[in-house]
């Protein structure tokens, strides 16, 4: 579920993804390599079903139009004082567009190449959305006054 989380906007989009991995998962156990871990290969499903769902609900999808910053401006943050929950709702927060992006590059390490293939975008869009995710999780985090409220 954690993982559903970090590619969907709601509790209820993750749920939706898991539910179809898990259907996934029982359909086609037969083509799990016996002897392979199975923790990373059924990881690798909830991804691609996360990015099959997002690209199922595009349409739906809305842009939200960052202005472009030359040098943005550094947060302190201290990490310590977020939990994981918090840095998750953070990141449900950022337009569904640049969480792919932020998701796949930052927590799931594919290049922009691969980003670019799996998202059916170019890879310099691959990049302009990970620069816009990072600046929208800078403001979100700003906003943010540690205790689990936005300012």
């Amino acid at each position: 579920m954690s993982i559903a989380l970090r590619y969907t906007s709601s509790y209820t989009q993750a749920e939706e993804v898991c539910n179809d991995a898990f259907y996934k998962l029982f359909t086609k156990i037969e083509l799990h390599t016996k002897g392979d871990s199975f923790k990373p290969w059924f990881r690798r499903i909830i991804i691609n079903t996360a990015i099959d769902n997002y690209r199922a609900n595009e349409k739906n999808n809305q842009l939200i139009v960052l202005e472009e910053i030359d040098h943005p401006e550094q947060v302190d943050l201290n990490l310590n004082t977020i939990d994981a929950e918090e840095i998750i709702a953070l990141l449900q927060k950022l337009p569904a567009k640049y969480r792919m992006v932020f998701s796949l590059y930052i927590l799931e390490g594919y290049n922009h190449d691969e980003i670019a293939k799996k998202l059916e975008i170019t890879a310099s869009t691959s990049r302009s959305n990970l620069t816009r995710a990072k600046h929208k999780l800078r403001e979100l985090i700003k906003d943010y006054d540690y205790y689990g409220k936005a300012r």
